[in-house]
């Protein structure tokens, strides 16, 4: 049976993956656009993928190690349904799609205090430094 923890470890999983779509779609739009802070648009992209791909590493690892196996099923009305393979037992993953959006929201809160981090208590010229690549974010 699997344990609420690797539970856990499953909604991660799915929940860094759209993360990573999210991240990639609205990255795209910066690199189109002409926005004046474009630069640092891109570049705090850059390390919010960055800070989900070396989660999503982890938690893969982590699942590998359980021998988690997972998969997409069947999408009903506001479910989104996962099949689960854990030492030889299955079980199904179902999450509404408010629970996810909640979810997802709390990783953003979390990942942008993460990539804002190096913009407080900066003065103009470290931001611009930032933004220039002059500067390494943390």
């Amino acid at each position: 049976m699997i344990t609420t923890e690797e539970r856990g470890l499953v909604r991660d999983n799915i929940i860094l993956l759209k993360m990573l779509e999210m991240i990639d779609f609205n990255r795209k739009q910066i690199e189109n656009s002409t926005n004046l802070l474009r630069p640092i648009f891109l570049k705090a992209a850059d390390r919010l993928l960055d800070l989900v791909l070396a989660d999503l590493k982890n938690i893969r690892l982590q699942l590998r190690k359980a021998n988690i196996k997972w998969w997409e099923g069947e999408q009903k009305n506001l479910v989104l349904s996962y099949h689960i393979v854990c030492r030889a037992f299955e079980d199904t993953f179902g999450m509404t799609r408010d629970v996810a959006k909640t979810q997802l929201s709390i990783k953003f809160g979390e990942y942008f205090a993460l990539v804002s981090e190096p913009f407080k208590s900066r003065s103009f010229t470290d931001v611009a430094n930032v933004a220039s690549n002059t500067v390494e974010i943390p």
